[in-house]
């Protein structure tokens, strides 16, 4: 590279261009004064980014109401919403400080050290019901199989009948000569 007085050959000399005449030339040129002394950065109401930047991993709670995660059993709280959590799917959160979190339905039930001792509890913070109806369908990929939708769930449990049109599996083997039924 050519910096008008001859040329950049390694690493150093790349960073000293860059420290001494390309970015004080660059902010001279381009540098605008802000309107406002304030930051312009706001917090986002019902997002909490230590949840969202967390990796997440799908668990089943037990018949004892614990969760297994990297040979550590977290026994879960009970709340005020419910007494206890069982076979209930929830998602064990693993922060980037090492620490672990266990939810349920975009909230979060408790958190424990990377040993699984509970840690202290946090204040309740407020969210929006935008964001806690976001939160419960959130579900996102980890290493158990996701939750069937309601429709398939317990469907080897019952043998249903089909209609008079459809096969024993569901497949619609005639239109009906009248779709619109006829009030009387």
């Amino acid at each position: 590279m050519d910096t008008g007085g001859g040329l950049i050959a390694d690493y150093a000399q790349a960073n000293q261009y860059l420290e001494e005449v390309f970015i004080p030339d660059f902010n001279r040129r381009f540098a605008v004064k802000p309107a406002q002394k304030e930051s312009a950065f706001t917090k986002l109401p019902g997002l909490e980014l230590d949840l969202l930047l967390s990796s997440h991993y799908r668990r089943i709670v037990r018949n004892d109401n614990t969760v297994t995660f990297n040979n550590l059993i977290l026994q879960l709280p009970t709340t005020r919403q419910r007494p206890h959590f069982v076979r209930c799917p929830v998602i064990v959160h693993q922060f980037t400080n090492g620490t672990l979190g266990v939810g349920y339905q975009g909230r979060l039930l408790a958190r424990y050290d990377s040993l699984g001792a509970p840690l202290p509890a946090q204040p309740n913070k407020v969210r929006p019901a935008r964001a806690q109806r976001w939160a419960g369908q959130y579900w996102p990929a980890g290493d158990a199989a996701a939750p069937l939708p309601e429709r398939f769930q317990n469907q080897h449990f019952s043998a249903r009948t089909p209609f008079s049109n459809q096969s024993a599996d569901g497949k619609i083997l005639e239109l009906p000569s009248n779709p619109i039924p006829e009030v009387l």
